[in-house]
């Protein structure tokens, strides 16, 4: 490979990392549906399993995370990343991370403390020389409430920021 191509990739890696932690980072603020739609091209697809919610076009996209706030009240996305490959076109790239993400979920009714985790499995496209997402799977293997409950206080130990 030549220096060329190699800076080019190490620089769509950044900007594929900067991407996925734009979006951890929205998330973590309360899940602003505009926001996060805007880092989806408009035919994206963004999809978690094993509840199978698919939503297609940023439009769909937004609308979904319209319920996430409530839902989320307060999250915290760790993501640990495997690795990104942009293809050789230049132009797209695959890219994994695991997640871990204590919350306070209100998923089911009740208000308890909990814990996702997964992977992410995502296709990404540069258009006018921007990253964006195509394609965001989400593969959660872990969903439990936590044994103590932060949902009431997550500073019960006196410190507080």
């Amino acid at each position: 490979m030549d220096d060329q191509r190699l800076l080019f990739e190490l620089r769509a890696e950044r900007d594929i990392a900067r991407l996925q932690a734009r979006y951890s980072a929205l998330c973590d603020d309360g899940f602003p549906p505009a926001a996060i739609g805007e880092l989806f091209v408009e035919d994206a697809v963004w999809e978690s399993s094993p509840h199978g919610v698919r939503c297609e076009g940023r439009a769909q996209i937004a609308a979904h995370f319209e319920s996430a706030g409530p839902m989320y009240p307060w999250s915290m996305h760790i993501n640990v990343p495997l690795g990104v490959d942009v293809a050789g076109d230049g132009d797209t790239a695959d890219g994994a991370w695991h997640l871990l993400m204590p919350c306070i979920d209100r998923s089911t009714g009740a208000v308890t403390a909990g814990w996702l985790a997964g992977k992410y499995l995502n296709t990404f496209v540069r258009v006018d020389g921007e990253w964006r997402f195509q394609h965001l799977r989400i593969a959660f293997e872990l969903m439990t409430p936590h044994l103590t409950d932060w949902a009431v206080d997550r500073f019960q130990h006196g410190a507080r920021p």
